[in-house]
């Protein structure tokens, strides 16, 4: 088995090294397909949408039909040769019952769907318009879609930067010395111990005069005890530093946005997400501070909660690992609710930012500061919860739908590259690249656009 794995990988490793070229030209091709599938979407936003939200109910009612199908062959000893394969899965499956329940499943989905469809048709058509807004401005400033490499370089130099602290804190220690004062070597009972303990006598200070305790016997290193707090004021600092950076990052993208939104009208400048990067820095460093610092505290005790989960992985006290399982959950879920708050508090400032001429609108002059604008944020957001739902699971099906089509895209491109002869083991790694690269890039250019959406949703 090891043999066989290992010429597996040596095959497909080969076979990189002399295709390396296609595989950069997948990827490259995959991103100009995300150019271009973002600026195709500034003009048929509305026909995506209602086409992926069709084509998902389609899906539903085939999957219920087949559900009954299957129910209505099993109940009637007529099963399908080539459903052979979905019953070695279990028994389960082998019961007429359980495609009765599945089916009802899939029914009831397809009924809350058409609801949905019928009932907030008004909502998703404010959220194909906000889309639409989003796509013009993404279109408009082809710079918002390489800043977050910028954020990955910045990323990239905290993360060294810690691991670099952390192998200095390894070797941190102070030698321990006790005074000595050493016998006469030129004693004729002085052994060949004797004369080594001398030479290795060290100065216990700098005006040492020889004198007896001037000098001191070396016995190991210490300052061990010192290690374990820098180490965790080290980890802080880290969570700390990089969760300031992605902070930094999304204020930035939604100042992008927001400045377009109000802009795009009158006067604009030549790279708004420097602008927007600019404002972040000069006038809301204390803002993006205090969010990080927030999610980091939550962060730093839900990883000590998971250390200690792990040490106790051996032991038999099942009570306590559950509740500290329980604690781990709760903090993972406090954490994504306290990002989602603050992702929308950096967009309340940056749209304030350029809503100052409203009287009853406080300003970052006025020094709207991170909790004021978190509190605007939720209770705009609570207040239009529908609108909230229907725009974030209508951009969902959207992007989804995206990043299928350019994985998708992707696969054709290699498989057309090779004319159609693509084998296994031969082409498994550069296959793996190309699908993970490919999902890689569409996630960076639909993530700012989904952050375009939110900013404009509360614009």
């Amino acid at each position: 088995a090891f043999l066989t794995i290992f010429s597996f990988v040596e095959t497909s490793v080969q076979n990189l090294k002399n295709n390396w070229h296609i595989t950069i030209i997948c990827l490259v091709a995959s991103a100009i397909f995300c150019l271009i599938y973002i600026f195709v979407m500034r003009f048929f936003t509305k026909f995506m949408v209602w086409f992926t939200l069709i084509l998902f109910f389609l899906l539903f009612v085939a999957l219920t039909g087949f559900s009954f199908y299957q129910y209505w062959a099993l109940k009637h000893n007529n099963q399908p040769e080539y459903f052979d394969t979905l019953y070695k899965m279990g028994a389960t499956f082998k019961l007429p019952r359980t495609w009765l329940i599945i089916g009802f499943v899939f029914l009831t989905i397809v009924v809350i769907f058409l609801v949905v469809l019928i009932f907030l048709r008004k909502r998703i058509v404010l959220a194909i318009a906000i889309m639409e807004e989003a796509s013009k401005g993404l279109a408009n400033m082809l710079s918002a879609i390489l800043w977050p490499l910028v954020t990955y370089v910045i990323l990239l130099m905290i993360l060294a930067l810690i691991f670099f602290v952390f192998i200095e804190l390894k070797t941190v220690s102070s030698a321990d010395l006790q005074a000595w004062e050493p016998e006469s070597v030129n004693s004729p009972s002085s052994s060949k111990q004797d004369l080594q303990r001398a030479f290795r006598a060290l100065p216990c200070n700098s005006t040492a005069t020889g004198r007896k305790g001037d000098i001191c016997r070396f016995i190991g290193y210490g300052g061990k005890q010192y290690i374990l707090p820098l180490q965790i004021f080290t980890g802080f600092m880290g969570f700390w530093l990089i969760n300031f950076v992605l902070a930094f990052h999304e204020m930035t993208l939604a100042g992008a946005f927001a400045y377009f939104y109000f802009r795009r009208h009158g006067t604009k400048t030549m790279f708004p997400i420097l602008a927007a990067a600019r404002n972040a820095l000069f006038y809301h460093m204390g803002t993006l501070a205090f969010g990080a610092l927030i999610v980091t505290i939550v962060q730093f005790i839900r990883t000590v909660f998971e250390y200690i989960n792990y040490k106790l992985k051996n032991s038999e006290n099942q009570v306590a690992k559950f509740m500290l399982k329980c604690c781990i959950c709760c903090l993972y879920c406090l954490e994504k609710i306290l990002r989602f708050i603050n992702r929308n508090a950096y967009i309340m400032v940056c749209v304030l930012l350029f809503t100052e001429s409203h009287p009853s609108i406080k300003t970052a002059i006025y020094s709207q500061n991170f909790c004021s604008a978190a509190a605007n944020a939720f209770s705009l957001l609570t207040r239009n919860i529908a609108r909230v739902f229907v725009l974030d699971k209508v951009a969902d099906f959207v992007i989804l739908l995206a990043r299928l089509i350019t994985i998708a895209f992707s696969i054709g491109l290699y498989y057309l590259m090779f004319r159609g002869h693509v084998t296994f083991p031969e082409h498994a790694l550069s296959f793996v690249i190309v699908i993970l690269g490919a999902f890689l890039i569409g996630k960076q250019f639909f993530d700012v656009y989904i952050m375009g959406v939110d900013t404009i949703f509360l614009c």
